[in-house]
């Protein structure tokens, strides 16, 4: 095992929100583009998210990142990455933690967010999608790209938004998942099946193409 080019949380990369220095900083979250085994995505603890092109190099040491998060973009910690299938420079990036953290020093505030990277400038566009989440954590994010559909787990269950574009409204993703909170999602590799593990009310499968797109069975 080696490490891919510089420690993504130390001060190569600067500082973090309001120039504070990057303190108990580690790497949160890690995704491989579907499409692409050369783009990798990768976020912090404390908010930092980068994108590599080349991940696959020969040589570990010339894996070369772009640091795309910004001071209009949450200090907290990145529960999720969902890369687009078709698309590896798009991707959903989820946030736990609360709004309420925000401070003077950084006001940013948001859950889950649509990112648009550009490899030829290093850089992205963010656009809050949070819509109705609440001010509630979101432990993680799956992308289904065969019906448009993002799924976010939080603190109260499974929470799905239909297509996307223009529209912010978030529904629980099945009627008989419990209200507990929900600590791993998971998108089967051929994208038919999400699984949602909750806190002590077992592990649950949603068919998402099928007799139980809204009826999840419980499979623990």
């Amino acid at each position: 095992m080696w490490r891919l080019a510089a420690d993504l949380s130390g001060t190569f990369w600067g500082t973090d929100k309001g120039g504070a220095a990057p303190a108990g900083n580690y790497v949160a979250a890690i995704t491989r583009a579907p499409s692409n085994a050369s783009t990798l995505w990768a976020a912090t603890r404390l908010g930092r998210v980068f994108v590599s092109t080349n991940a696959d190099a020969a040589n570990a040491a010339d894996v070369a990142y772009a640091r795309i998060d910004s001071a209009s973009t949450p200090t907290r910690f990145v529960s999720g990455i969902a890369v687009d299938k078709s698309d590896p420079n798009h991707a959903f990036i989820s946030y736990s933690g609360y709004n309420a953290y925000a401070t003077a020093v950084s006001t940013a505030v948001g859950h889950v967010f649509e990112v648009h990277y550009n490899p030829t400038t290093k850089t992205a566009t963010w656009k809050d999608i949070s819509g109705n989440v609440g001010d509630q954590p979101v432990t993680g994010v799956q992308y289904d790209a065969a019906n448009h559909a993002l799924y976010i787990a939080t603190d109260y269950t499974v929470l799905r938004l239909r297509h996307i574009d223009g529209h912010n409204s978030w529904r629980v993703a099945a009627d008989n998942l419990p209200l507990v909170a929900v600590y791993g999602i998971t998108l089967a590799p051929k994208g038919d099946v999400l699984y949602a593990a909750t806190h002590g009310r077992g592990i649950y499968a949603l068919d998402l193409n099928g007799e139980h797109a809204d009826h999840p069975q419980r499979g623990d």
